[in-house]
């Protein structure tokens, strides 16, 4: 059985415009057309959600990625992204759908990067106490470095409170 190798990465922060985020987890796409307004319909997620970004703005940074993309997440994404993953940051595991708002007024976002190609390597790297400085979190939550890049779990949804 091969062993497939995950590449290195460091972690770093910065305000990113979210269009130059590639969304792999915006809701539609994610959980198949029509999931937004069902969703919505159902429960009021959406707007809940879009009604505390525009007031109180983004209160926890997405997680996103740079250089490399897990192989299944790699074969759905649209071929212009497949060769671009040098210059393409990627939402892959936390805040597709406050990245979906941000988009749809073009906000900047702060963000947690796993940047797997040293793009960023001008700044200073986060360690897990720094990671940590960034979020609006009472309690303990879990840092974990993962195939996917950083990973956070136990945070609370602050935007639906």
């Amino acid at each position: 059985m091969k062993t497939r190798v995950m590449p290195l990465y460091k972690i770093y922060y910065s305000i990113i415009p979210s269009k130059d985020i590639y969304n792999h987890l915006e809701p539609d796409l994610a959980n198949g057309p029509g999931h937004v307004d069902e969703l919505n319909k159902r429960t009021g997620f959406f707007t809940k959600l879009e009604e505390s970004i525009l007031r109180d703005g983004m209160i926890n940074p997405i997680l996103v990625s740079l250089g490399w993309a897990p192989p299944r997440t790699y074969e759905k994404m649209p071929k212009n992204i497949q060769t671009s993953l040098d210059k393409t940051l990627i939402c892959l595991t936390t805040g597709g759908s406050r990245l979906w708002i941000a988009q749809k007024y073009n906000m900047d976002v702060p963000c947690i990067i796993s940047d797997y190609i040293g793009k960023y390597a001008d700044q200073q790297e986060l360690k897990e106490a720094d990671i940590m400085k960034y979020f609006k979190q009472s309690g303990r939550v879990k840092v974990i470095y993962g195939q996917r890049g950083l990973l956070i779990k136990d945070l609370q949804p602050f935007h639906l409170r």
